[in-house]
């Protein structure tokens, strides 16, 4: 189960609203082609377990997590969806409930962080118009500033709780959606 908060100004039926911290852009290659025929190709980087703001991951709530971001992007078909996690079993969870994205993970704290930061070298100013960070961590910040500064379109989606302030900066748009997952709890703890 989820809960939605909609703002004042809403239109009724609205299933997930955002709210846009900051909207600077600096135009340019969101609309170009490419040589591969795609018109504005998205990397989504996602990392899972701070967008939950929980350390341990299910099915559910990933599919959650999915479902949000479709709402909220209108993932399509040529777009690069990457997922990170930091733990075994949330890697194990986020690969059965999304399948059709690539996963990265790395073991130990920040792990999902340097994975994903390791997409980032993969030549992504010559493959996408835009990169969309579904994290408020501020270890993404100096990248995010290096894209911009490619002329690349860069988007952060982060809690509003969790997001940098560096990371807030640097982004040409920030989203921070008033949605928020609510699973089932085990042994005290919402899972």
């Amino acid at each position: 189960m989820c809960s939605v908060t909609v703002e004042e100004g809403c239109e009724s039926g609205t299933q997930v609203k955002a709210v846009e911290v900051m909207g600077r852009h600096r135009g340019g290659r969101f609309h170009m082609e490419r040589e591969f025929g795609a018109v504005g190709r998205r990397l989504v980087l996602v990392d899972i377990e701070n967008y939950l703001g929980r350390r341990y991951v299910t099915c559910e709530a990933t599919r959650w997590v999915a479902s949000q971001l479709d709402t909220l992007l209108g993932l399509r078909e040529n777009e690069l969806v990457v997922v990170g996690t930091s733990h075994a079993q949330n890697l194990l969870a986020a690969r059965a409930a999304w399948c059709h994205v690539r996963h990265v993970a790395r073991l130990g704290q920040d792990g999902a962080d340097l994975a994903l930061l390791d997409v980032l070298t993969e030549d992504v100013d010559e493959r996408f118009t835009e990169v969309v960070i579904v994290s408020g961590d501020g270890i993404f910040a100096a990248a995010i500033a290096s894209l911009a500064g490619s002329n690349i379109t860069t988007t952060v989606i982060a809690r509003p709780e969790a997001l940098s302030a560096q990371l807030r900066l640097a982004a040409q748009r920030v989203l921070c959606p008033t949605v928020q997952f609510f699973g089932p709890v085990i042994d005290g703890v919402v899972a």
